[in-house]
């Protein structure tokens, strides 16, 4: 498990927080902020949405499987301009997205 709360930060939306990965400065993690739950959206969702699994609600889960999705279809093309996904890791404030960190040419 990664320790993710000793860190800042270094973008904030409205439904996650990124996090530069602990071991490897070109990965980012992403988190769900606690306003964002998939539980409490699918509560406040109207009554046909809230029939849907919790699952529809999780943004990660959402994002991993477009570019999942993506990737596969672009295969043996050049895909650069595509974020590569590494899947979910398990952090102290949640399970995390672990995605390619887009930097600038500078850095």
């Amino acid at each position: 498990m990664l320790k993710l709360s000793t860190c800042e930060p270094f973008a904030k939306g409205n439904y996650r927080a990124c996090y530069v990965h602990p071991n490897d400065p070109l990965k980012c993690i992403k988190i769900l902020r606690s306003c964002a739950r998939p539980d409490k959206l699918r509560r406040q969702a109207t009554f046909f949405k809230r029939l849907r699994p919790v699952s529809w609600f999780d943004t990660n889960i959402f994002e991993h499987n477009s570019l999942s999705s993506l990737q596969k279809r672009l295969q043996g093309k050049d895909n650069a301009i595509i974020t590569k996904t590494d899947g979910f890791v398990m952090t102290d404030l949640g399970t995390g997205h672990v995605v390619e960190l887009c930097r600038d040419a500078d850095i």
